[in-house]
């Protein structure tokens, strides 16, 4: 019988041209890769959405579509195709994506606005944006967000952890894109645990 994780990443890299490598026989890197197709409120990955409105042609058509970034800049991303072409460069680069899902309004949302920002100055490989809820509700809504705050941070083409992204969780959510920062510079990335859930 063939084995689920093998054919997933198969699949993504058929769908999204990702780089495709056989992943780690560990235990906790398949939990890892399983657990980040899962849904949880922090959301999941959105190009895994059955509600997908983005295909590949709409991605390749829209190539002038990017979302604007900047290295050590805090840049704002909107929709599916923007986050598949940010995860394509990243994946190029060595880097990595890191999203923060928040809501006008929102105290526990602002509460971690100054660190986002810090953070993205601290690493200026990674590419961080901002996903307005308001604003960016088809994205959301395929993300299958429950919650805001929330982060998410992809590397090697899949999403590494979904997590809440409010003041008291800043901590571990800051020592998770430490840990992929490291992982991506080493070429390690797929063994972080499984904090997508």
């Amino acid at each position: 019988q063939p084995d689920l994780s093998v054919m997933l990443l198969f699949i993504a890299h058929l769908t999204f041209g990702t780089t495709w490598r056989q992943p780690s026989t560990a235990p906790h890197a398949r939990l890892n890769m399983l657990m980040s197709v899962q849904a949880s409120k922090y959301g999941r990955d959105p190009r895994q959405s059955p509600q997908l409105d983005d295909n590949l042609g709409m991605v390749n058509a829209a190539l002038n579509v990017k979302a604007a970034w900047t290295p050590g800049v805090v840049g704002s991303l909107d929709s599916v195709t923007q986050l598949s072409l940010a995860i394509r460069d990243a994946n190029t680069q060595r880097g990595f994506v890191c999203l923060k899902f928040w809501r006008e309004g929102c105290k526990a949302c602002a509460g971690t606005k100054e660190k986002f920002e810090e953070a993205a100055a601290q690493y200026p490989h990674g590419q961080f944006f901002l996903v307005n809820y308001n604003k960016a509700r088809d994205l959301c809504r395929q993300c299958g967000l429950g919650v805001v705050p929330a982060g998410h941070i992809y590397s090697s083409g899949s999403l590494q952890a979904a997590l809440s992204l409010g003041p008291s969780s800043w901590d571990a959510f800051a020592e998770r894109i430490r840990l992929v920062w490291e992982e991506t510079q080493t070429g390690q990335v797929g063994t972080l645990g499984d904090e997508c859930n």
